[in-house]
C-alpha cells in the first residue's frame, strides 16, 4: 500500500471535485508542467492513516520569490515536519515551529523545479530531506517528531504570499515493496 496517491490536477473544473479535506485553492491553465492545468493551493490537505514514513513529490513553481509555506506532514492537528520557502530562495526543513535546516539551491522565479520531500517521522533517528529535479539539497537527521506520535496522518500544501504551482504531485508512504521511497521526475498522466 506504498502508493497512497497520484493527481494530475488536469481532470477537474471545481475545486471541490478534488476530494481533500480543506480544499481551498485554485487551478491554473496558464501555468503548468505537464496536462492543461496546475494546482494553487491555498490550502488543501488530505487525510491518511497513520504512517511513520511519507515521500511526496511535486512539480513545484513560484511566479516570485518570496517567504512561503510548502508540504507538510501532520499528526491530527500538530505540524510535524515540513518544507519552507525562504526569503532567499532557498529550501528551509522544520519540526512543527523549529528551523532545522537549510538548503544551498537558490530556486529562481517563474520556473518548475521537481521537488521531493522525505519525512521518516522519529525522535532520535528521524530524517527530513527534500531533492530538488533529483539532487539532494537539504537533509537533517536526528529529532523529527514534534508530536508523542511517531506518525503523521495528513499531509498539507499551503501558501501563504508567493502563489505557487503544484502539478504532477505523487504521496507515498513507506511500506510495501515497491513505492515506497523517491520516484524522480515524474509526469502523472
Amino acid at each position: 500500500m506504498a502508493l497512497r496517491y497520484l493527481d494530475s490536477f488536469d481532470t477537474y473544473g471545481t475545486i471541490l471535485q478534488r476530494g481533500t479535506t480543506s480544499p481551498f485553492g485554485a487551478f491554473d491553465a496558464a501555468i503548468f508542467r505537464s496536462g492543461i492545468q496546475s494546482f494553487r493551493p491555498f490550502s488543501t490537505s488530505k487525510t491518511f492513516d497513520a504512517q511513520g514514513t511519507w515521500i511526496v513529490g511535486c512539480a513545484f513553481y513560484l511566479p516570485a520569490i518570496g517567504v512561503d509555506r510548502g508540504i507538510a506532514t501532520y499528526d491530527g492537528a500538530t505540524i510535524q515536519g515540513e518544507w519552507r520557502i525562504s526569503a532567499a530562495g532557498r529550501i528551509e526543513l522544520y519540526r512543527g515551529a523549529t528551523l532545522l535546516a537549510t538548503g544551498t539551491q537558490v530556486l529562481l522565479a517563474a520556473t518548475f523545479y521537481y521537488i521531493e520531500f522525505k519525512h521518516i517521522i522519529l525522535n532520535a533517528a528521524g530524517t527530513l530531506e527534500v531533492r530538488i529535479n533529483g539532487a539532494v539539497d537539504v537533509t537533517f537527521a536526528g529529532d523529527t517528531q514534534e508530536t508523542a506520535n511517531a506518525t503523521a496522518d495528513i499531509i498539507q500544501m499551503s501558501s501563504t504570499t508567493a502563489a505557487p504551482r503544484v502539478d504532477d504531485l505523487y504521496i507515498y508512504d513507506g511500506t510495501g515493496a515497491i513505492n515506497n521511497n523517491y520516484a524522480g521526475d515524474s509526469q502523472i498522466e
